[in-house]
């Protein structure tokens, strides 16, 4: 079992699939997004996807920096400017 874990590791964050030899015998995992755009009537909102609820307001445009910030760095004064932002436009 030792030997398993060792080969695996040495691939680093790529994978090898065993179950299809092909010339894509290799995969990388992708991570998912945590904070999504879905269009709804009236607009776009926020999806969480990992507390499963929505975020935030009813956005008449796409928050796209918005997003960028709440999946990159996460800086509270950068989102909170966002927010106004995005709140000033909708009035």
């Amino acid at each position: 079992m030792q030997g398993l874990h060792h080969n695996m590791f040495e691939a680093g964050s790529m994978i090898r699939d065993q179950a299809t030899p092909s010339f894509r015998a290799y995969s990388v995992r992708v991570s998912r997004r945590r904070y999504v755009a879905r269009g709804v009537p009236g607009g776009y909102r926020i999806w969480d996807n990992k507390a499963r609820r929505w975020w935030g307001d009813l956005y008449e445009l796409c928050p796209d920096e918005l997003l960028n910030e709440l999946n990159g760095e996460k800086n509270s004064e950068k989102l909170t400017a966002l927010l106004q932002q995005y709140r000033v436009q909708k009035r």
